[in-house]
């Protein structure tokens, strides 16, 4: 299966950066348009455009510079639940592939959270969703 479009989720924790080297393997194997995409929510309106700012600062950086060689990168930062942007932003870019990855060994409170978040990707997603454990 070729792919066209890859989305590549991440919150910048460790184990979701994992998954990175993957995302970026098959986009340049496809020749394919990479996203890599943060999404935040939960951002008072004043303080926007300041946090958007940082976290697309914080997606460059994660995007080798040679890779408009071989891909197609845009860095995109969204407001919204994390799972509803991830699968909005799929569906509108007609992503073939989601990779994201899950973190394993978090605090109790948050432990749940990004399984949360990867199982409503997965159930929901209308392509293909690669999840790597970190």
């Amino acid at each position: 299966m070729a792919f066209k479009c890859i989305l590549f989720a991440t919150d910048f924790s460790a184990g979701s950066l994992r998954a990175l080297p993957y995302a970026l393997s098959l986009a340049e194997e496809n020749q394919a348009r990479l996203i890599l995409l943060h999404v935040i929510p939960l951002v008072p309106l004043q303080h926007q455009d300041s946090v958007a700012a940082s976290a697309r600062g914080r997606l460059e950086v994660l995007v080798p510079p040679e890779s408009s060689n071989w891909c197609q990168p845009e860095c995109v930062v969204r407001f919204e639940f994390p799972a509803e942007g991830i699968l909005t932003l799929a569906g509108s870019q007609g992503a073939d592939l989601i990779v994201m990855g899950v973190h394993k060994g978090a605090p109790a409170a948050s432990a749940h959270l990004p399984w949360a978040i990867a199982y409503e990707v997965v159930c929901h997603a209308h392509c293909p969703v690669l999840t790597m454990l970190g």
